[in-house]
């Protein structure tokens, strides 16, 4: 389990927390999205550009994982969230691109976690063209002036977008 969720969740001192790409789980849309790619003519374009390419060179992102992460159930990540949410605790949910082995789609951050029904009861932002690391400056200026924003208390929930 990531060390902030873990805090978060035990600390009743802590009193809101943002998480940047946490805990995903593949929905019925993500599935949907991920197969329909096979439609787009860019990848098929990169596809075959890459084939062409020598043996010995790769495409960047095609390394070994380097890193692993231990998921709870979702039904355990949903009870977390619901004792935050009981608490008080004001929650920030930021996904980006990077994650689209897991994640893909706007709406998935709602579908895997229904139960809650999130939607106006946390702020979330979907950024599909920013990076993990959120490397071009622009995105992540972006990122912390309305991180920055939330934190201080000025955005109201699913605001962060756009």
């Amino acid at each position: 389990m990531d060390s902030a969720h873990a805090v978060t969740v035990a600390d009743e001192r802590v009193v809101a927390a943002a998480f940047i790409d946490g805990y995903t789980y593949r929905t019925l849309g993500y599935h949907l999205r991920f197969h329909l790619r096979y439609l787009s003519p860019r990848r098929w374009t990169r596809f075959l550009r890459k084939r062409k390419l020598p043996a010995q060179l790769r495409e960047a992102g095609e390394a070994d994982e380097v890193y692993t992460r231990e998921y709870p159930e979702r039904s355990q990540l949903t009870q977390d969230y619901q004792h935050l949410l009981e608490r008080g605790v004001s929650l920030c949910f930021v996904f980006s691109g990077g994650m689209g082995l897991s994640f893909n789609h706007e709406r998935q951050f709602y579908e895997m976690l229904s139960p809650l029904k999130l939607e106006g009861r946390v702020t979330y932002a979907f950024y599909p063209r920013a990076d993990h690391l959120f490397s071009v400056p622009e995105d992540r200026a972006e990122l912390l002036r309305k991180l920055t924003a939330w934190a201080v208390g000025t955005v109201p929930p699913r605001a962060l977008t756009g």
